[in-house]
């Protein structure tokens, strides 16, 4: 934050400058003044530069920690799924059949001789 805001002074302070020192190269243009106009366009340059890299690296880390946040969030919810399931054995599995099993009524067949030669012939 501190080096933001000094940064941000900075930058805010030479172009304050540059437009003043501009006035007066345009007013009586001397090769000393001009040079030094150059110069300090280079160094406002230098520290925008700065400030964008330590922009981009701020929104970096913030991003970095957006991610790392909902990947903890999902190998937790994860982690919860994995718990939710239950691991069965082949008994528990034969016990549900059985439970969930419909009595059927059994019907005795009888077979006669009549049938019998009828399957014969």
């Amino acid at each position: 934050s501190f080096i933001l805001n000094s940064t941000g002074k900075l930058v805010q302070d030479s172009l304050d400058t540059i437009n003043a020192i501009q006035e007066v190269v345009l007013a009586a243009p001397n090769p000393e003044e001009v040079h030094s106009l150059a110069e300090l366009y280079k160094a406002s340059t230098h520290a925008i530069e700065a400030l964008n890299k330590i922009l981009i690296q701020d929104k970096k880390a913030a991003t970095q920690v957006g991610i790392k946040q909902m990947d903890i969030e999902t190998k937790s919810a994860l982690q919860d799924k994995k718990q939710e399931k239950r691991l069965l054995t082949r008994s528990d599995i034969i016990k549900g059949l059985i439970d969930s099993a419909e009595e059927l009524e059994a019907v005795e067949v009888v077979e006669t001789e009549d049938d019998i030669s009828d399957q014969t012939s």
